[in-house]
C-alpha cells in the first residue's frame, strides 16, 4: 500500500525529543497535526485520519487539527481523506516515547459526477407550432428557419428561394431600378401569399419590399396540389410567411406592416380625393 497516490505529499514529518512528552505508558508516542490545503494554507475541517491498525480515527477540528495521545512505536499506515481532496496514503513510522507533528497539505482534486444528460423539447405553441409539425412530418413543401437566415445572412428574403426547385425569381422595376423579385413557379403562375396565415392583399408587391430577412421566423412553400387545403387558393401553388414575434430585433416596426399600413393610407386618400 505504499506510495498508493505519488503525486501528493505527507510533508514535513517532525521527530522530537522525547523531553517534555508526558504520557503514561513510557512507550507511548503522542501524535498532533494539522490538515492544510495545498497552495493555500487553509485549513482543512471535517477530514478523516487514520491509523491503520488503531481501533479509533481522527476527525480535524475548524483549525484543521487532530491528536492521537497514546500510539504504540510500530510501523503504520496513515490514511487521510476529505471530499474534494486527493487521498493521501503513506507509511508512518512512530518511534517510542516520543512527540510527532504532522503537517499534512490534501491537493484539491475535481469531483466525478454522474453524467448530465439534456433532453431538449420544442415548445409547440403559438403560430408557429403547425409549422413546425409540417416540417416534421410532411411528405410535400419545402421549409426555411430563422436557422436558415442566420446561416446565410442574405441581403433579401428572394435570396433564401432560389434554390428551391420550381421558382423562378423575376426582377420587378420601378423608377430605373429593380424594387425586388417577384416569385413565380412552373407556367409562370404566381402563388397566393399568406401572411402568419392571412391571405395577403398586396398581390402588387413583392417579398423584397414587404419583407427584410430579420422580419421572418419561417417560409413554407408548395406547389400545386402538395399545397394544404387551408391554404389551397389556385392551382398554382402558396408561400406561408410567419413573421418573428415581437417584430424585429432592434425593437422596429417590421417592414412588412409599414408596407401594408403605406397601402392602406394611400387607398383611403384616394377615396376621400374623389
Amino acid at each position: 500500500m505504499r506510495g498508493i497516490i505519488p503525486v501528493l505529499a505527507l510533508a514535513g514529518l517532525l521527530f522530537a525529543s522525547d523531553a517534555g512528552a508526558q504520557v503514561p505508558d513510557e512507550t507511548a508516542t503522542v501524535i498532533f497535526g494539522r490538515v492544510t490545503e495545498r497552495g493555500t494554507g487553509d485549513a482543512v475541517s471535517d477530514a478523516s485520519v487514520v491509523l491503520e491498525g488503531l481501533d479509533v480515527g481522527r476527525v480535524s477540528d475548524r483549525d484543521g487539527r487532530f491528536e492521537f495521545p497514546k500510539v504504540a512505536p510500530g510501523s503504520y499506515i496513515l490514511r487521510i481523506t476529505h471530499i474534494g481532496y486527493e487521498t493521501i496514503a503513506d507509511t508512518l513510522v512512530v518511534p517510542p516515547s516520543s512527540e510527532m507533528n504532522l503537517d499534512v497539505q490534501l491537493v484539491t482534486a475535481a469531483v466525478e459526477l454522474e453524467p448530465l444528460v439534456v433532453v431538449a423539447t420544442y415548445s409547440m405553441q403559438g403560430k408557429m407550432a403547425a409549422f413546425h409539425r409540417r416540417r416534421r412530418t410532411a411528405q410535400a413543401g419545402h421549409f426555411i428557419t430563422r436557422a436558415d437566415f442566420e446561416e446565410r445572412h442574405v441581403a433579401y428574403v428572394t435570396d433564401m428561394l432560389r434554390r428551391i426547385p420550381g421558382l423562378r425569381m423575376v426582377p420587378r422595376r420601378g423608377g430605373g431600378m429593380t424594387v425586388g423579385n417577384q416569385v413565380v413557379m412552373r407556367g409562370s403562375c404566381r402563388p397566393a401569399i399568406f401572411i402568419d396565415g392571412i391571405l395577403s392583399s398586396t398581390a402588387g408587391m413583392t417579398l423584397d419590399e414587404m419583407f427584410r430577412p430579420d422580419d421572418i421566423e419561417g417560409i413554407e412553400i408548395y406547389r400545386g396540389p402538395e399545397t394544404p387545403s387551408a391554404y389551397l387558393q389556385n392551382q398554382c401553388g402558396a408561400i406561408l410567411i410567419w413573421t418573428r414575434p415581437g417584430g424585429r430585433p432592434e425593437g422596429k416596426i417590421p417592414f412588412w406592416k409599414m408596407a401594408i399600413a403605406g397601402g392602406l393610407f394611400v387607398a383611403l386618400a384616394l377615396f376621400f380625393t374623389r
